[in-house]
């Protein structure tokens, strides 16, 4: 007897460390405000929640993550064994789940065609709290800074409608810009930066950068006084715009595309071939407004994506990811008799009509 029970204790102390049980993480995530501050709304990480939903029974764990009304799943198997996935850049991964001193490891290598590995990608740490109510997720090696916390919510719909109330996709991103010249365009002596705007899917960040020049900005000049501002064009005060005006539109991913092929992930599905921007980006569609002093609705404008030629402007940028791709949009714009103080708003979609953003600006 007393030998049985030795051996029961040997048993114990012995068993693999997966052997303790998972607890139960079925059940939607939305993300935790971080309360950062940052210089542009699309640019802070609270203007893009993130929605885990996760799928739990006796052998695997299905993990669905939803940003910017685009989604990607993963799964693993709660045995140990490997199970391959796609990320979301566009990598096959092999991957491997276990559970230990109350935490959740997933790691993730980079698998090569031949479904052999080829290096590590990631370690990701989960730990539930205690009232089961928040799922942290952390970079394994890293401090808390590094931390993300997701909260658990109602229901897949309850947490797709607080995303909606935050999205900086529905959002106009409203500035006010200075004249100035426009060195990157061969026909432009002067115009204006209109604004940006952008969202984030999923590890990547897409960006919309909107400008508007044309031969009215010759010679134009703006002062500012106390009282307000006024523009001057050879000499005279103008209050109004004349003829047409040139609104360009450029998207940029950032980090740059590689050479894989996407999968169906979402909204970033498609293939890239050097800089080239992913389809979905090539087949953009825009409502423009003037707004201000009256709103006139120009509707939707055709704007075929056009060749760009680097210029030598270009080649020096400082920020080689931000580099314009190879894409962009022009649109001629009515302007007669637009006060200058009105604001030109522009929307972006793609092209089965999912609004991607706003911008909204003026000189």
């Amino acid at each position: 007897m007393r030998t049985r029970a030795w051996f029961l204790i040997l048993l114990v102390v012995s068993a693999p460390a997966w052997a303790e049980t998972v607890p139960d993480f079925s059940g939607v995530f939305l993300s935790a405000p971080t309360g950062a501050a940052s210089i542009a709304d699309f640019l802070n990480p609270d203007a893009n929640p993130m929605i885990l939903n996760i799928e739990q029974n006796a052998e695997t764990l299905k993990l669905t993550k939803t940003q910017s009304k685009a989604e990607i799943t993963f799964t693993y198997s709660l045995d140990g064994k490997p199970t391959f996935n796609w990320g979301a850049e566009a990598v096959k991964t092999k991957d491997r789940i276990k559970y230990e001193h109350r935490k959740l490891e997933i790691v993730s290598d980079q698998a090569d065609r031949t479904t052999g590995v080829s290096g590590r990608i990631s370690e990701q740490v989960w730990t539930l709290s205690p009232d089961l109510q928040t799922l942290s997720i952390r970079p394994k090696g890293t401090s808390a800074r590094e931390e993300r916390r997701f909260i658990r919510q109602r229901s897949l719909l309850a947490a797709l409608q607080q995303v909606q109330g935050v999205s900086v996709m529905d959002k106009c991103q409203a500035t006010r810009n200075s004249i100035e010249k426009l060195v990157a365009r061969d026909k432009w002596k002067r115009g204006f930066a209109l604004g940006l705007t952008g969202f984030d899917e999923l590890g990547w960040t897409v960006t919309f950068f909107a400008g508007v020049g044309g031969e009215f900005f010759d010679d134009v000049k703006r002062e500012e006084y106390p009282a307000g501002v006024e523009f001057y064009k050879d000499s005279k005060l103008i209050r109004n715009y004349a003829g047409s005006l040139t609104l360009e539109v450029t998207p940029h991913t950032t980090p740059p595309p590689t050479r894989h092929s996407w999968p169906a992930v979402g909204m970033l599905s498609g293939s890239w071939s050097g800089e080239h921007l992913p389809s979905w980006l090539e087949t953009l569609r825009f409502r423009v407004r003037w707004v201000g002093s009256a709103t006139r609705d120009l509707g939707e404008f055709p704007a075929d994506a056009s060749i760009r030629r680097p210029t030598d402007w270009m080649k020096r940028e400082p920020w080689p990811e931000l580099r314009a791709p190879d894409k962009w949009y022009a649109m001629q714009i009515p302007a007669q008799d637009v006060p200058l103080t009105d604001s030109l708003e522009v929307r972006i979609f793609t092209a089965d009509g999912v609004q991607l953003g706003c911008i909204c600006g003026h000189i």
